[in-house]
């Protein structure tokens, strides 16, 4: 989303700096080809206080109008530095009540910097309402913004769900980590196979649960049934292959995933967690289940795999996601944002 936002800003004449606090990753490449400078800092080899010295002399030197930071992990040397180094604004983007992976600490430190940042930007409403009713932000202070994704590269390359029934290809693709619950997802798919006997299940992504994952496979018999497969930049061609994109999370923001999977023109059978049912209408694009909960997720890949309206329905997803969540949409109300704060700054 970083990168997808930067390329937009850059395409409208904005100058744009990604600043890694760690290292910048295998997404950084495209960045890297517009000629949007990427700034590593090695955080992994440096005391926090050698962190902190080394963004705010970062900033003093590119002098930004804007620090944009991402989640809560980063924020507090993005706000401080920023602060030290007389950056006009600073936002920060919660990308899901998750994004803290837990750590607690990390949400105290977000807090004690909470006054000196001028705006925190919530991809979703669900999410937003759990930030300002159980922490305490200020909702005169957050803004909602959904995530965005390049529409066109999915839609084409577009599936054709229930062009192959009675083969059904049920997929998922995201980091293998606890909250994203694929154990669930698999236990599932154990129940559906049984009735679905020509289903498929594919995930993509890697993580640390993979090892976990491929023993659980092993242990329900779905070795010929299941592909693990490792990360990919090709998820538009992945997508294109599949007939229904199962998202069996924990917790989520608003995941690129399943914008990408509608781009394509997929239904969508998910948990029933942050903003994803406000993005995939229940009924015309998607089916909905409890989280941890195997046997309903089963049965909603079955009520899914078994509906005469996959291909329409998909229809319908690739049109909300080109109408609603291009990443051009989602430029354009941050670059509001951004006007609008500077203004009230300057002001």
């Amino acid at each position: 989303m970083v990168v997808d936002l930067a390329l937009q800003q850059k395409k409208s004449g904005h100058q744009v700096r990604i600043y890694c606090l760690f290292h910048s990753g295998p997404v950084a490449a495209a960045a890297l080809e517009a000629s949007i400078p990427i700034v590593e800092f090695h955080g992994q080899a440096l005391s926090p206080a050698a962190k902190m010295f080394s963004v705010v002399k970062a900033l003093l030197r590119d002098k930004p109008d804007i620090v944009h930071s991402h989640n809560p992990g980063v924020h507090p040397y993005a706000a401080l530095a920023a602060r030290i180094a007389s950056v006009p604004i600073v936002i920060n983007t919660r990308h899901g009540i998750a994004s803290n992976f837990g750590n607690r600490y990390q949400e105290r430190k977000f807090k004690s910097v909470y006054g000196l940042t001028d705006r925190v930007v919530f991809v979703s409403d669900e999410t937003r309402n759990f930030y300002v009713n159980k922490l305490g932000l200020y909702e005169s202070k957050s803004a909602v913004i959904a995530n965005g994704i390049p529409t066109r590269a999915f839609r084409s390359h577009p599936a054709r769900p229930g062009s192959k029934s009675p083969r059904i290809r049920f997929g998922n693709v995201g980091r293998l980590a606890p909250v994203k619950a694929h154990d669930v997802l698999l236990n599932a798919f154990a129940v559906v196979s049984r009735q679905l006997p020509q289903a498929e299940l594919r995930i993509v992504g890697a993580g640390e649960m993979r090892y976990q994952l491929a023993e659980q496979i092993q242990a329900l018999g779905l070795n010929d049934r299941v592909r693990l497969d490792g990360s990919t930049t090709e998820i538009a061609n992945v997508l294109s292959e599949l007939d229904i994109f199962v998202m069996s999370s924990d917790s989520e923001g608003l995941p690129l995933a399943v914008l990408e999977a509608m781009a394509a023109g997929l239904p969508i059978v998910s948990t029933r967690v942050g903003g994803i049912p406000e993005v995939a209408p229940e009924g015309s694009v998607a089916w909905y289940c409890p989280p941890r909960n195997p046997i309903e997720l089963a049965q909603a890949m079955i009520s899914a795999a078994s509906s005469h309206n996959l291909r329409s329905m998909g229809e319908t997803a690739a049109q909300i996601a080109t109408r609603d969540f291009d990443v051009s949409t989602m430029h354009r109300q941050y670059e509001v944002l951004y006007s609008e704060v500077l203004h009230d700054r300057r002001s």
